[in-house]
This record gives C-alpha cells, structure tokens and sequence, in this order.
C-alpha cells in the first residue's frame, strides 16, 4: 500500500520519541512536523529531513499531509483534532484524549462529522499479556464477573520529574496528576477487560510531591449488578507494582509481576456456597499462561493508523474509546474533589465548572 502522509505535531518530550519511531514504519511517510518552539521544530524537521512549522495550522494546510500524529502535551489535543478533522486529515492522538470530557465530546464530534478517523495511542492493548487476558475474559470461561481490581502504582516519580515543565503538575497546565498523565493507559486496560463503569466513589490525595494535583488515587467502582471493583495508583510509591485481578463465578485471572495466571474452579462458586456439604473444601487450581513477549507495540499502533486509513483496519483504540477513558478520570477527580459518589455519564457543565474552578484556584485538594 502507499504511505499515509503524516504530520507529526509538538516534537518536544514524548512527540520527539514518535517522530522516531515513525520514521521507521513502512506504511507511514512524515511530510511535516510541526512546534509552537522554532527551534525543536527547526530540528525535528531537519532530523526527519522535512519542513518544520511553528504552527499546527500551517502544517495542515502545507498540503503535505493526510494525517496528523498529536505529540504535545493534552492541554492541546482537542483543538489540534478539531482542526485536523475541519481540513479532512485524519488523526491519531497520544492520550489523554484531552483534559474535560467535553473537549473529548468535541474531538469524537468532529472526526464524525468530517468523516475522519480519530484513533488514540493506548498500545498497551497490545501486549501479548493483554491480548491473552481480553481472550480469556471474552471467551466466558471465567462466568459472570463479579469483581475486577486493578493496582497500579508503578509509576514513581521524582520532584525534579514535575519540574521539568512548568505545565507539569499544575491545574492549569496539565489538568491533573497520575490521573491525567501515567493513568490513562491503565484506566483503559481497567476498561476494556473489565467493563464499563457505572459510578463511582475517589479519593484523591498528594503525599509527599510539591505539586497542585494529585499524586494518588483510591476508587471504588460500581458496574451495576454484582459486579464491583477497585482501582489504585499513584506515582509515590518506590517499590510500586502493576496488578490485575478479575474474578467470575467459574475461575479468575490475574495479571502478577509481568505473568498471566489463570485459576479454575472445580465448582461455581454459587453451587458451593448454596449446595456443598458443611465444611466442604473450595477446590481450584492455579496455572502460568505461556505469552509471548511483546514488540514495540507504539509502532504496532502508528502501523495499524496507516492501515485503518488505506484499507478500513479496525483502529487498535478509537476516540470513543479515549472519550470513555476521559470521562472515568474526570469522574474520579469530580468525586475526590467533592468528597461524593459520582454516576456516569457526567454531567459535562459540572465537569467544565470544577475544572475552572481548580484553574482559578477556587477548589483545591484538601
């Protein structure tokens, strides 16, 4: 297939690292860069040997390009989408989706209306380890769900990590903490093997890091039924670890220290507890699902935007999909900020209210 011609928009911190590895995916061709700061866009341009604009505007309508791979920080991801899609170009953007819900309402708008795709870098649906899991989960070996737990405090960042950016760390800058930067990835993990949300109840907090937004997040989610389940991140913690549990009335699996274990039930467990003998044993086994280990799984996702452009691939996460992650975060935020459970789907004014209000500083954490 021909390359998808594509501008990479903001080059400085995470954008510089996809312009590199777009630059070694066959099916895509960078014909433009773009930065608001001369110089990184001055030097990306002369990396990737294509022209370097200080405006996102400028580089759509260089006629350069098809498509626009976002880089910047989120702050910018909707207004970049919505011009891209008013040009026709077709986008896929770093995550978050963006800082409000409604931003995000606008970016799925657009690309609909225009007849655009609009896809999302979650690549870690693609690692080996959550692909076998999302297969386990929907082949429905594990029964009903009725619990998914997830802990993800395996981001641990120093001070000097915020003070790198004056955006970072701040309500006006970054929209949020872990919830807003590390959290996404897992949120959308959270999402795509254990359902969606129905409410929810946070708790938000800032331990030891000098910062206006959260470092730390506790959560309570409800999924209606049954079903129920909790979240933890933060990026406070050195000896942080990445685990997942989902648990059905036939077996359950877990994701534990980079393995894939799956446990089966010799009996549901509704069969035991109703019809088993007094004192009879709970019986079930434990085994390592053999996965193999994953590639570069960035450039599985740029790789599959080409082709869900030339040939109609299914995109590996699409804008609704970022938009549902989006919505859980400021949901978690809404709730750790008013001390109360929250029910999905938001309300978007309240939503766009707290978030002015955290921007003037008329709402904080405690």
């Amino acid at each position: 297939m021909d390359p998808v011609r594509i501008g990479v928009v903001g080059v400085g911190g995470r954008g510089i690292g996809l312009l590199k590895t777009a630059l070694a995916i066959p099916e895509i061709q960078v014909t433009a860069v773009a930065d608001v700061a001369a110089e990184r866009a001055a030097a990306a341009g002369q990396q990737a040997g294509v022209p370097g604009y200080t405006s996102h505007v400028k580089l759509m309508e260089s006629g350069n390009v098809e498509a626009v791979l976002i880089g910047t920080p989120h702050p910018f991801h909707a207004r970049i989408a919505v011009d891209a899609a008013a040009r026709g170009l077709h986008v896929l953007s770093e995550k978050p989706l963006a800082v409000e819900v409604a931003e995000g309402d606008r970016m799925v708008q657009a690309a609909r209306e225009a007849g655009v795709l609009l896809g999302i870098m979650f690549q870690r649906r693609l690692e080996p380890l959550h692909q076998k899991a999302h297969e386990i989960i929907a082949s429905g070996v594990l029964g009903e769900i009725h619990e998914v737990e997830m802990i993800s405090t395996g981001w641990y960042r120093l001070q000097s990590y915020y003070d790198s950016g004056a955006w970072r760390g701040t309500w006006k800058g970054e929209g949020g903490g872990i919830l807003a930067n590390q959290a996404p990835h897992d949120i959308d993990l959270l999402l795509w093997l254990g359902g969606p949300v129905a409410a929810l109840m946070a708790t938000l907090g800032t331990r030891v890091h000098q910062i206006e937004v959260e470092d730390t997040v506790h959560t309570v989610l409800e999924y209606g039924g049954h079903r129920a389940g909790y979240y933890k991140g933060t990026t406070s913690d050195p000896l942080g670890r990445r685990a997942v549990e989902i648990c059905g009335e036939n077996g359950r699996i877990a994701i534990r220290e980079g393995k894939l274990l799956q446990c089966r039930y010799t009996t549901p467990i509704s069969e035991h507890i109703l019809h088993a003998p007094e004192r009879s044993r709970f019986e079930s086994t434990w085994e390592e699902i053999p996965v193999e280990k994953g590639g570069n799984t960035t450039a599985e996702v740029i790789s599959n935007f080409a082709h869900a452009v030339r040939e109609g691939a299914p995109l590996v996460a699409t804008g609704e999909d970022g938009l549902r992650v989006l919505e859980l975060t400021n949901a978690m935020h809404l709730s750790g900020l008013t001390h109360q459970r929250v029910e999905l789907p938001l309300d978007r004014a309240q939503v766009g209210q707290m978030f002015e209000d955290l921007r003037a500083g008329r709402l904080g954490l405690a």
